[in-house]
């Protein structure tokens, strides 16, 4: 990591997006009972710029689904974490 950008250098920009995780945290008081088949889902990416002339060299991006059980589970906020 450098604090000045030079010739051959690269410049990384990490991203997510549509990030949904299907597990509510209602936090209110009483009993309550939710359940999802699918955990969650996000497109994650990143872009490659030149370092000094900001020109962009590089999108990748990456959609996922996490696997799910198939049948209803309970989901809590405990499951957030």
């Amino acid at each position: 990591m450098v604090d000045t950008a030079g010739p051959d250098m690269l410049r990384v920009q990490p991203g997510i997006t549509g990030l949904c995780v299907n597990a509510p945290d209602t936090m209110t008081a009483g009993r309550w009972r939710s359940s999802t088949v699918s955990g969650c889902r996000m497109t994650r990416g990143a872009e490659l710029f030149a370092a000094e002339s900001g020109q962009v060299l590089a999108r990748v991006i990456d959609r996922r689904e996490a696997r799910g059980s198939g049948s209803p589970t309970m989901t809590r906020s405990v499951g957030n974490a």
